[in-house]
Protein backbone atom coordinates (compact mmCIF):
# COMPACT_ATOMS: atom_id res chain seq x y z
CA UNK A 1 0.00 0.00 0.00
CA UNK A 2 1.40 3.44 -1.13
CA UNK A 3 0.80 6.53 0.68
CA UNK A 4 0.31 9.86 -1.29
CA UNK A 5 3.38 11.93 -0.71
CA UNK A 6 3.85 15.02 1.86
CA UNK A 7 2.13 17.84 1.04
CA UNK A 8 4.69 21.16 1.09
CA UNK A 9 3.56 24.24 1.08
CA UNK A 10 4.90 26.66 -1.56
CA UNK A 11 6.72 28.98 0.47
CA UNK A 12 8.71 25.64 2.52
CA UNK A 13 9.90 24.68 -1.83
CA UNK A 14 10.92 27.95 -2.34
CA UNK A 15 13.46 28.70 0.26
CA UNK A 16 14.82 25.31 0.25
CA UNK A 17 15.67 26.45 -3.79
CA UNK A 18 16.35 29.54 -3.14
CA UNK A 19 19.55 28.95 -0.04
CA UNK A 20 20.64 25.90 -2.29
CA UNK A 21 21.45 28.18 -4.45
CA UNK A 22 22.89 30.25 -2.29
CA UNK A 23 25.14 28.45 -1.19
CA UNK A 24 26.09 26.78 -4.07
CA UNK A 25 27.18 30.95 -5.52
CA UNK A 26 29.04 31.13 -2.40
CA UNK A 27 30.66 28.06 -2.64
CA UNK A 28 32.14 28.81 -6.39
CA UNK A 29 33.16 32.32 -4.38
CA UNK A 30 35.16 30.60 -2.10
CA UNK A 31 36.44 27.41 -4.63
CA UNK A 32 37.80 30.49 -6.50
CA UNK A 33 40.23 31.73 -3.89
CA UNK A 34 40.60 28.05 -1.76
CA UNK A 35 40.94 24.92 -3.59
CA UNK A 36 40.99 23.45 -0.15
CA UNK A 37 37.69 24.53 0.69
CA UNK A 38 35.99 22.24 -2.12
CA UNK A 39 35.90 20.02 0.61
CA UNK A 40 33.37 22.03 2.21
CA UNK A 41 30.09 22.45 1.81
CA UNK A 42 29.61 25.88 3.69
CA UNK A 43 29.00 29.30 2.85
CA UNK A 44 30.56 31.85 3.70
CA UNK A 45 28.62 35.04 5.54
CA UNK A 46 30.12 38.13 6.16
CA UNK A 47 29.57 37.76 10.04
CA UNK A 48 31.84 34.92 9.39
CA UNK A 49 34.51 37.36 8.45
CA UNK A 50 33.59 39.75 11.51
CA UNK A 51 34.40 36.77 13.54
CA UNK A 52 37.99 36.14 12.05
CA UNK A 53 38.50 39.91 12.18
CA UNK A 54 37.56 40.28 15.91
CA UNK A 55 38.96 37.23 17.01
CA UNK A 56 42.38 38.52 14.56
CA UNK A 57 42.76 34.95 12.94
CA UNK A 58 44.87 36.68 10.21
CA UNK A 59 49.34 37.00 10.37
CA UNK A 60 50.37 39.55 12.24
CA UNK A 61 53.44 41.00 10.49
CA UNK A 62 53.96 40.73 6.65
CA UNK A 63 50.52 42.26 6.09
CA UNK A 64 50.30 44.37 3.04
CA UNK A 65 47.40 46.19 1.36
CA UNK A 66 45.48 45.52 -1.73
CA UNK A 67 47.67 48.74 -2.80
CA UNK A 68 51.18 47.47 -1.63
CA UNK A 69 51.42 49.55 1.66
CA UNK A 70 52.97 47.68 5.01
CA UNK A 71 50.14 47.64 7.53
CA UNK A 72 49.82 46.76 11.36
CA UNK A 73 46.55 45.69 12.97
CA UNK A 74 47.02 47.79 16.49
CA UNK A 75 43.21 46.85 17.45
CA UNK A 76 40.33 45.68 15.34
CA UNK A 77 38.12 47.88 17.15
CA UNK A 78 34.52 47.38 18.48
CA UNK A 79 31.69 45.39 16.80
CA UNK A 80 28.94 47.71 15.52
CA UNK A 81 25.67 46.02 15.67
CA UNK A 82 23.62 49.12 14.38
CA UNK A 83 23.46 50.91 11.07
CA UNK A 84 27.05 52.32 9.59
CA UNK A 85 30.61 50.96 9.67
CA UNK A 86 31.43 47.58 11.14
CA UNK A 87 33.41 48.47 12.99
CA UNK A 88 34.74 51.26 15.32
CA UNK A 89 37.53 52.97 16.93
CA UNK A 90 40.17 50.34 15.24
CA UNK A 91 43.82 51.34 14.64
CA UNK A 92 45.83 50.28 12.08
CA UNK A 93 49.32 51.57 10.99
CA UNK A 94 50.63 52.06 7.76
CA UNK A 95 54.00 51.89 6.47
CA UNK A 96 55.52 51.34 9.57
CA UNK A 97 54.87 55.38 10.96
CA UNK A 98 51.43 56.42 10.07
CA UNK A 99 48.90 55.96 12.97
CA UNK A 100 45.03 55.54 11.88
CA UNK A 101 42.11 55.54 14.52
CA UNK A 102 38.79 55.00 12.74
CA UNK A 103 36.07 52.51 11.62
CA UNK A 104 36.67 49.30 9.55
CA UNK A 105 33.71 48.50 6.63
CA UNK A 106 33.53 44.43 5.95
CA UNK A 107 32.76 42.64 3.20
CA UNK A 108 33.23 39.61 0.91
CA UNK A 109 34.40 40.92 -2.11
CA UNK A 110 36.00 44.64 -2.75
CA UNK A 111 33.23 45.42 -5.54
CA UNK A 112 30.44 45.24 -2.14
CA UNK A 113 31.59 48.75 -1.26
CA UNK A 114 30.56 50.18 -4.25
CA UNK A 115 26.95 47.49 -4.67
CA UNK A 116 26.03 48.59 -0.69
CA UNK A 117 26.72 52.17 -2.11
CA UNK A 118 29.02 53.37 0.52
CA UNK A 119 31.03 55.36 -1.65
CA UNK A 120 28.11 57.74 -1.72
CA UNK A 121 27.12 57.54 1.74
CA UNK A 122 28.98 60.66 4.11
CA UNK A 123 28.62 57.91 7.27
CA UNK A 124 31.52 55.86 5.91
CA UNK A 125 33.57 58.79 5.67
CA UNK A 126 35.75 57.64 9.03
CA UNK A 127 36.47 54.17 7.72
CA UNK A 128 40.45 54.03 7.67
CA UNK A 129 39.97 49.99 6.16
CA UNK A 130 38.34 48.08 4.10
CA UNK A 131 38.53 44.51 4.86
CA UNK A 132 37.41 42.17 2.52
CA UNK A 133 37.55 38.37 1.92
CA UNK A 134 38.84 38.53 -1.48
CA UNK A 135 39.52 41.30 -4.16
CA UNK A 136 37.59 41.37 -7.18
CA UNK A 137 38.66 44.89 -8.05
CA UNK A 138 41.98 45.52 -9.58
CA UNK A 139 42.03 49.30 -11.01
CA UNK A 140 41.96 50.94 -7.34
CA UNK A 141 40.97 50.84 -3.82
CA UNK A 142 37.34 51.72 -2.63
CA UNK A 143 36.90 55.70 -2.49
CA UNK A 144 35.07 57.15 0.51
CA UNK A 145 32.27 59.91 0.09
CA UNK A 146 34.93 62.62 0.74
CA UNK A 147 37.01 61.29 -2.34
CA UNK A 148 39.10 60.36 -0.16
CA UNK A 149 40.83 56.59 -1.15
CA UNK A 150 40.23 54.03 1.23
CA UNK A 151 43.21 51.00 2.12
CA UNK A 152 41.89 47.50 1.40
CA UNK A 153 43.43 44.55 3.48
CA UNK A 154 42.09 41.16 1.42
CA UNK A 155 42.09 38.49 4.08
CA UNK A 156 42.30 35.59 1.56
CA UNK A 157 45.93 35.17 1.54
CA UNK A 158 46.83 36.13 5.47
CA UNK A 159 44.44 33.53 7.16
CA UNK A 160 45.52 31.32 10.59
CA UNK A 161 43.43 29.01 9.84
CA UNK A 162 41.83 27.03 6.61
CA UNK A 163 38.86 29.28 5.24
CA UNK A 164 36.80 26.37 5.19
CA UNK A 165 36.58 26.07 8.88
CA UNK A 166 34.43 29.27 8.62
CA UNK A 167 30.98 28.32 8.39
CA UNK A 168 27.78 30.16 7.79
CA UNK A 169 26.94 31.67 11.10
CA UNK A 170 23.05 30.59 10.98
CA UNK A 171 24.65 27.28 11.05
CA UNK A 172 26.86 27.37 13.73
CA UNK A 173 23.55 29.00 15.69
CA UNK A 174 25.43 32.42 16.15
CA UNK A 175 23.95 35.54 15.06
CA UNK A 176 26.83 38.13 16.22
CA UNK A 177 30.48 37.95 16.11
CA UNK A 178 32.50 37.06 18.93
CA UNK A 179 33.63 40.22 20.90
CA UNK A 180 32.64 42.04 23.84
CA UNK A 181 31.16 45.91 23.58
CA UNK A 182 32.94 47.90 25.53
Amino acid sequence: MSHPPKSRSPSEGFFKTFYAEARSHLARIAEDTDPGYRSSKAPISEKSIYSVWTAQQIKKHGLQTTGGRDIQIVAPGWWNPGAGPDFARAEILLDGNSKHTGDVEIHLRSSDWEAHGHHTDPTYDNVILHVVLQTDRHDRGPLRHDGEAIPELALINCLTVPLSEFIDDAEKGSSRPRSSEP
